[in-house]
C-alpha cells in the first residue's frame, strides 16, 4: 500500500500559517505509523497554475522535515489537451448549469491532461528525485495483479449448518429430504440422478454456493410470508416464491432445495449445459420474483449479510447522441427549445451522421452550435456515471470493500459496487440475479383477490397442468395478455401447433426465436412434430437433442 498526499486541495495542500503546519506534521506522522516510512511520499505538481511553486516549496520543506520522499504527479482529467473544452462542458453539466454558470469550478487552464516523461521530467528539473521516485512508485505499482489476488481473497458466505455436519453433507441432507417430500419415496432414478449431482458439486467445491442460494430462497419465503401472500401465515411448504430460469432448472438439486419449480426428471432435461466435470466457473442461476417481493428481498439480503458483504453490481450507461446534445446543449447556454428540438430529430442517428439531420446545416457554423456538434461525437459512448444493476446482488464472505469500492446508491438501504457485470465475471465473484418479473406479481395478486373473495387460496403446487379447456383456449390464439405467448409471432404458431400439455408449450415458446426461426426452422419443427420422418446429422447430437 502506497500513500500518496499533498496534492492541491487536500489537508497538506496549505501550510501558510503555524497551525496548519502542525496539523500537517501530525497527519504525515498518522500516515508513517499506518503505511510504513517507505510507502508514503508527498506529492508535488504543476499546472502552471497560481500558488504552485510556493505550495511546492513548503510541501518539499514538509516532506525533509518528516523524513518522506517527493514525488511528482500529475492531476489528469483528460488524456488530450484537446480534450480540456468537453471537461470544463461536463464540469457543468455536472452542476446543471452553463458554463458562464460555472466558471470559478473550472480549471485555470489546459494544462490537467496526461503528460509525457519528457515534460514531466522537464518541469520538476530542480528536483530531479521527484520524478525518480514516481517511476519507482509505477514499477511497485505494476507487481500486482488483480486477477491474480482477487481469486484468492474472494469467498463465497459460508452458511451456519447444524453441529456435525459439513456444508456439502448438510445440503446432501436438504435434498433427500426434499425428495421423500416431493416423490413419496427415493427410487433408483433419482438416487441416480442425486448422487451424479452431488458428486459434481462436491468435485467443484459448490455446496456453499448452493446453501447461499438455499439461504435466499429462505430469506424471500420469509418476506413472502409479511407480504401476506393472500392471506395466508405461511407460504405453501416447497413452492417457491419465485422462479429459476434457463438452464438452472435442469439440475435436480436446484428443485429440491427451492431454487426451482421445474422436475427436470419429469421432463428429461440434461444436467451438462448447466454443470459438468469441465465447469470451471461459478455456475449462474436466475431467480424471477414479484415485483414488491423482489425489492423488500434485496434490503433483507443486505441486511443479512451487511451492507459490506452483500451489494449490488453496477452499471455504465453511456451517452447517446440525443441526451449528449441535451446537455451539453445547456452548458453551452444554447436555447432550449432548438436543442430539444434538434436533439429528437437526431434520435437515432450515430454522432457521425449528424449532418444528415434536418436543422444541421444552417447551424454547424454558428458560434456555440460548431462547438456542440463537435463536442457531442467526442462525448458519444462516454460514461454518463454509474447505476445500479437491475438485479445482480454480490456476495461475499470477505468484505466486498477489501476488492471494489462499494457507495451507497440513490435508494435509500441499497449499496453499489463500483464493478459491472463483466468486472465481476472477471474477477470470479459470486453475482445473483435478481430479476422482477411483471408476470409473477399479476399471479401474486391473482391468488390475493381469489383467497379475498373465496376465503380459500388456490394451492399453485396442484394445478393441472393437462387441463383441457385451459389448451383449446391457447390453440385458438386466445392469448392476448397471456405471458410468453401473447406476440402475434407466438399466436400464430400456438394455433397451428395446437399445445396439449406444459412441456408442449415449452417446446413452442422456445421454438418462436429468431435463432429458430433461421432457415424455416420453426415450420420443420411442427412438421417432424406432426410425424414427418427425420433423423439426427450426427450421433453426438442424440444427447443434447
Amino acid at each position: 500500500m502506497i500513500a500518496l498526499v499533498g496534492a492541491p486541495g487536500s489537508v497538506l495542500a496549505d501550510l501558510t500559517s503555524r497551525r496548519q503546519w502542525s496539523d500537517a506534521v501530525l497527519l504525515l506522522g498518522r500516515y508513517l505509523d499506518c503505511f510504513g516510512r517507505g510507502s508514503v511520499f508527498v506529492e508535488l505538481q504543476r499546472h502552471w497554475a497560481y500558488g504552485d511553486r510556493e505550495r511546492n516549496r513548503l510541501l518539499s520543506e514538509l516532506a525533509a522535515r518528516c523524513g518522506v520522499g517527493v514525488a511528482a504527479t500529475n492531476e489528469v482529467w483528460y488524456h488530450r489537451r484537446e480534450r480540456a473544452r468537453l471537461h470544463d462542458a461536463l464540469t457543468a453539466v455536472g452542476l446543471n448549469c452553463s458554463l458562464t454558470a460555472a466558471r470559478n469550478s473550472l480549471k485555470v487552464n489546459r494544462h490537467y491532461g496526461l503528460k509525457p516523461p519528457e515534460v514531466m521530467a522537464r518541469l520538476f528539473r530542480d528536483q530531479p528525485a521527484a520524478a525518480l521516485n514516481t517511476l519507482g512508485i509505477a514499477e511497485r505499482c505494476a507487481d500486482f495483479r488483480l486477477l491474480e489476488y482477487l481469486p484468492g481473497r474472494y469467498r463465497v458466505p459460508e452458511i451456519p449448518v447444524p453441529e456435525g455436519y459439513s456444508s456439502q453433507s448438510w445440503l446432501e441432507r436438504l435434498c433427500r429430504e426434499a425428495a421423500e417430500r416431493r416423490y413419496g419415496f427415493i427410487d433408483a432414478r433419482v438416487q441416480a440422478r442425486l448422487d451424479e449431482e452431488l458428486s459434481l458439486i462436491e468435485r467443484h467445491g459448490l455446496a456453499g454456493f448452493f446453501l447461499v442460494y438455499h439461504r435466499i430462497v429462505e430469506l424471500a419465503r420469509e418476506e413472502a410470508c409479511v407480504l401476506g401472500r393472500g392471506g395466508a401465515e405461511t407460504p405453501l411448504e416447497w413452492l417457491p416464491p419465485g422462479r429459476g430460469r434457463g438452464s438452472s432448472v435442469s439440475m435436480l438439486v436446484c428443485y429440491l432445495i427451492g431454487l426451482s419449480h421445474v422436475d427436470p426428471l419429469a421432463y428429461g432435461l440434461s444436467l451438462d449445459r448447466f454443470l459438468s466435470a469441465e465447469t470451471s466457473v461459478l455456475p449462474d442461476i436466475d431467480l424471477d420474483f414479484p415485483r414488491d417481493l423482489r425489492e423488500r428481498l434485496i434490503r433483507r439480503i443486505i441486511a443479512e449479510w451487511g451492507w459490506d458483504h452483500a451489494a449490488l453490481a453496477g452499471m455504465f450507461p453511456t451517452y447517446k447522441v440525443r441526451g449528449a446534445l441535451r446537455d451539453l446543449g445547456k452548458a453551452l447556454g444554447l436555447p432550449a427549445g432548438e436543442t430539444a428540438a434538434l436533439a429528437r430529430r437526431a434520435e437515432s442517428q450515430q454522432a457521425a451522421e449528424l449532418a444528415s439531420v434536418p436543422g444541421f446545416a444552417e447551424r454547424a457554423g454558428r458560434p456555440g452550435w460548431r462547438d456542440l456538434f463537435g463536442l457531442a461525437r467526442q462525448l458519444e459512448d462516454f460514461p454518463r456515471g454509474l447505476a445500479q444493476h437491475p438485479g445482480g446482488m454480490l456476495v461475499s464472505a470477505v468484505p466486498l470493500t477489501d476488492l471494489t469500492p462499494v457507495q451507497p446508491a440513490a435508494i435509500e438501504g441499497r449499496y453499489i459496487a463500483q464493478w459491472d457485470k463483466d468486472g465481476v465475471e472477471d474477477a470470479g465473484l459470486l453475482k445473483i440475479d435478481l430479476l422482477a418479473l411483471g408476470a409473477l406479481s399479476q399471479l401474486q395478486r391473482a391468488v390475493q383477490l381469489t383467497a379475498a373473495r373465496t376465503g380459500r387460496e388456490p394451492d399453485l403446487s396442484r394445478i393441472d397442468y393437462r387441463d383441457p379447456e385451459v389448451f383449446a383456449d391457447l390453440s385458438r390464439g386466445d392469448t392476448v395478455g397471456v405471458f410468453q405467448v401473447d406476440s402475434a409471432a407466438q399466436m400464430q404458431t400456438i394455433t397451428r401447433m395446437q399445445p396439449r400439455d406444459i412441456y408442449d408449450l415449452a417446446l413452442e415458446v422456445a421454438a418462436v426465436r429468431p435463432g429458430v426461426g433461421a432457415n424455416d426452422g420453426v415450420a420443420e419443427f411442427l412438421r417432424r412434430r406432426a410425424g414427418a420422418s427425420w433423423d439426427y446429422d450426427h450421433p453426438l447430437e442424440r444427447a443434447v437433442l
